[in-house]
């Protein structure tokens, strides 16, 4: 007989621990108009699955020098990878403090170590962009 992974609750809670991937350690910021990987999450093992994964990235970052537009991506794999969502160009002021959330859902991602990374690019930076806080989450539905 197989065993199966599933959503536990009880009177407290849902237990989403074998379900849920986070990263909130900012990885890098923007060096002038370079996409560049601000955080990374791995899907490291793989519970019973029945549609995909559910994904969902908030950064807060100022914008770098001449900085007219910033685009919040996330990949699959690298900064090269398969796009699942951008953000699309936001208008942005260099000096500014800016926060743009991404959400979607990747039905292919159902996958034992699949890594996806969240990248951001400022478009006509001419100096970097700071990234202060970075909150992404992977969650296996």
């Amino acid at each position: 007989m197989s065993t199966q992974t599933f959503i536990k609750l009880d009177s407290l809670a849902a237990d989403f621990t074998d379900r849920l991937f986070t990263d909130l350690t900012v990885d890098g910021s923007p060096a002038a108009a370079a996409e560049t990987i601000i955080a990374t999450v791995t899907v490291a093992s793989v519970p019973r699955a029945e549609m995909g994964v559910l994904l969902f990235c908030t950064a807060a970052f100022t914008a770098g020098t001449n900085g007219t537009g910033a685009n919040l991506r996330i990949r699959r794999t690298n900064a090269a990878g398969a796009i699942i969502v951008a953000s699309g160009a936001v208008t942005v002021v260099a000096t500014q403090l800016y926060s743009p959330t991404v959400l979607a859902f990747d039905p292919l991602g159902v996958a034992q170590n699949q890594v996806y990374v969240a990248t951001l690019q400022i478009t006509a930076g001419s100096a970097p962009s700071t990234v202060s806080a970075v909150t992404f989450a992977a969650l296996v539905v």
